[in-house]
């Protein structure tokens, strides 16, 4: 709850154009909190904002590289 409210006094002006980015602590606290909480729910294992941290970094080249393959066929 902490996290959502440093978002809603610090970043304010940038709610609903706020674009991911791994190395902006207070997104990957926020993307860390609603993974465990989405984790618990399903009983599946929390992890550690390094871990995500890390998983993060990995899905952005995913993405492109799967966008790449779709135009391509």
């Amino acid at each position: 709850m902490a996290t959502v409210a440093r978002i809603e006094t610090e970043k304010k002006d940038l709610i609903g154009s706020l674009m991911f980015d791994k190395d902006d602590q207070l997104g990957m606290d926020f993307v860390t909190a609603a993974t465990n909480i989405r984790a618990h729910n399903f009983s599946i294992e929390t992890e550690t904002l390094f871990k995500i941290k890390e998983m993060a970094g990995k899905i952005v080249p995913a993405i492109s590289s799967s966008n790449a393959l779709a135009a391509a066929l």
